[in-house]
C-alpha cells in the first residue's frame, strides 16, 4: 500500500511542469527519502531506550539479589547469574555460586531463597561450591 502511493506521487510529479526540471526532482525524491528515514528511526528509537532500560533494571536486580543471598547464614561470598528472556524480562534460569554451598543445608536455602524472590520453580535454579581461594 505505501509502495503504491509513492508511485502514484512521482507519476504526478513527473507529469507536473515545475517538477519536470530533473534537478528538482531529485531533491524532492531526496527529501522524501530524509522523511521517511527520519521516521523509521524515531519509530524505533523506544524500543532501543526500553531495552536498555530493562537491561539495567536487570544488572540492578541480579546485584541486589547477590547481596540478599550472602547474608543467609553460612553462605559466604556469593555470585548469581539471572538468565532472563530478552523479550518479556521473565526469568528462565539461575545460577547461584556461593563460599557455603558445599553444606547441603547452605546450599537449600539458597535455592529456596531463589525460588522465592524470584517466583522461580526449583528445578530452574542451580547451586554450586565456589572454589576454594575464590
Amino acid at each position: 500500500m505505501g509502495i503504491n502511493m509513492i508511485n502514484e506521487f512521482l507519476k504526478k510529479l513527473k507529469n507536473n511542469k515545475f517538477f519536470s526540471n530533473s534537478k528538482i526532482m531529485l531533491l524532492v525524491i531526496g527529501m522524501c527519502f530524509c522523511l521517511m528515514l527520519l521516521f523509521f528511526l524515531n519509530a524505533n528509537t523506544p524500543k532501543m531506550l526500553d531495552n536498555t532500560a530493562k537491561k539495567n533494571i536487570q544488572e540492578g536486580i541480579s546485584s541486589e539479589f547477590e547481596m540478599l543471598l550472602s547474608q543467609i547464614k553460612g553462605a559466604g561470598r556469593t555470585n548469581a547469574f539471572i538468565n532472563h528472556d530478552t523479550s518479556t524480562g521473565d526469568v528462565k534460569g539461575v545460577i547461584i555460586v556461593s563460599q557455603g554451598a558445599g553444606d547441603i543445608k547452605v546450599k537449600l536455602m539458597l535455592a529456596v531463597a531463589a525460588s522465592t524472590a524470584l517466583n522461580v520453580p526449583m528445578d530452574k535454579i542451580e547451586v554450586f561450591e565456589m572454589q576454594k581461594g575464590d
